[in-house]
């Protein structure tokens, strides 16, 4: 049997994400939605079409988390967001104000961004960050946050849970394409490397 073709995974390298993020002018309105947005894809790997259908209710501060209803399949779960994601999305919804909707990003007529203006924008960004070899997407955040997240040692487990993937077979797919970098982390932070000099 011919086994289907793999596929094939880019990411952005850390110093990507870091040009990427100086791009948008957070002094203005769309600059810091653009920003906001991009930070909330990094941080909880989220598909696009459940970042822009994202409302102003499915955000709880209290617990920190994202309440993600209609996610692929139609299951609906709950991510967690840190502290320093937490201050960016309390700033730009101060910067949003109250407004008739209650969609979480909007433009500036006061809509539901879409998913197709949020994808032109990235390539904007990617462009203007001179980032070249790998498609600046919405998805290849979501890719970069799961390649952080296993780098980092968290369990597969409850990224799957995170990512809202039905089983661990794409997980299991990130840990194996992954691995190279993997051994790099572990070369890099050995216990038993790093005690050579009192060995």
């Amino acid at each position: 049997m011919v086994k289907a073709k793999k596929l094939m995974i880019q990411t952005f390298t850390k110093e990507q994400v870091v040009s990427i993020f100086e791009q948008p002018d957070k002094e203005t309105f769309t600059g810091y939605r653009d920003f906001t947005m991009m930070m909330v894809l990094l941080e909880r790997g989220m598909r696009i079409s459940e970042l822009c259908n994202l409302k102003t209710g499915d955000i709880f501060f209290k617990e920190s988390e994202i309440r993600i209803t209609n996610g692929k399949g139609g299951r609906a779960r709950r991510v967690p967001f840190q502290q320093t994601c937490g201050k960016i999305i309390r700033k730009y919804l101060d910067i949003r104000g109250d407004l008739e909707t209650d969609a979480m990003f909007v433009n500036i007529d006061s809509d539901k961004i879409s998913t197709r203006a949020l994808q032109d924008k990235m390539q904007v960004y990617g462009c203007a960050a001179d980032i070249t070899g790998v498609r600046v997407s919405p998805h290849t955040f979501r890719h970069t946050m799961a390649k952080f997240y296993i780098l980092n040692g968290d369990d597969p487990f409850t990224l799957r849970r995170i990512l809202g993937h039905a089983s661990l077979k794409m997980v299991d797919y990130y840990v194996e394409i992954f691995s190279s970098d993997i051994k790099q982390q572990h070369k890099k932070f050995s216990p038993v490397e790093n005690m050579k000099r009192i060995l």
